[in-house]
């Protein structure tokens, strides 16, 4: 289906060998040294090392 969505692939897309690879680069593109961020447990394994790297406050809610 033609949704009419105009994509620049150089400029708009990233291609990932994997998931937690593109978790990481979300995270490290938007999250800033200091912001907090909430994980809902239970949460994927590498949430919480990929936001250490990007220096975000983490605050886990059980």
């Amino acid at each position: 289906k033609d949704t009419g969505l105009v994509v620049d692939p150089e400029k708009e897309v990233t291609v990932t060998s994997g998931c937690t690879e593109a978790i990481a680069a979300t995270v490290l593109g938007l999250i800033n040294p200091g912001d907090e961020v909430i994980l809902f447990a239970p949460f994927y394994d590498s949430y919480e090392a990929t936001l250490s790297m990007a220096g975000a406050k983490i605050k886990s809610i059980t």
